[in-house]
């Protein structure tokens, strides 16, 4: 499934696609050619794309991960990834996770929302009760199955967008095989 107007993601190139500039003038170090690891840092942040959601519409789309996030202060969530196919875009991939908050901040009490969207996700997928957890996720992160996606934009905030699952693609889609084939590709 294709869409109609094109989403314009931006994504860093890989970090062996990067170099920073030095100043030939620069005395940082022992040589005079490295610049320290704090400015090194300082320049890759200010020079980095900003961060771009997908446009809201319709996408084909693999789930390339899911996984229990480290337990934070605020709780713990299991994180999904897709990689979104964007075939009229610079980059005709785009990576876009969803979160799901699962535990609150005691690690003890099942947060309100959080395992109700996950379980929701997880039937879209064909995983029935009692069959949600470790094995599933494990056998999703195996198979990377193909899936469509609907992107909308959040009701009372526009930064952000929900990302739904609308149906299951075939591993013969030609969607689904460009996606595989531009993963491929990438070095990391």
């Amino acid at each position: 499934m294709k869409k109609a107007t094109s989403p314009q993601p931006t994504r860093n190139p890989a970090p062996s696609q990067r170099h920073v500039e030095r100043d030939e003038d620069d005395d940082h170090g022992d040589n005079g050619d490295a610049l320290d690891p704090e400015s090194l840092i300082d320049q890759a942040a200010n020079e980095a794309k900003e961060f771009t959601n997908p446009d809201p519409g319709i996408y084909s789309a693999i789930i390339n991960q899911i996984r229990v996030l480290e337990p934070t202060d605020k709780g713990q969530s299991i994180q999904m990834q897709f990689v979104l196919y964007t075939p009229d875009a610079e980059n005709t991939i785009m990576r876009f996770s969803k979160f799901f908050k699962m535990l609150g901040e005691d690690l003890r009490t099942p947060d309100e929302w959080g395992p109700l969207f996950y379980a929701r996700f997880m039937g879209k997928l064909g995983y029935e009760k009692g069959n949600r957890g470790k094995e599933a996720r494990e056998e999703i992160n195996e198979q990377k199955p193909g899936v469509v996606v609907k992107i909308t934009p959040q009701k009372n905030n526009d930064d952000f967008v929900n990302l739904d699952i609308t149906g299951i693609l075939d591993d013969e889609h030609e969607d689904i095989i460009a996606i595989r084939d531009e993963l491929g590709k990438q070095p990391y």
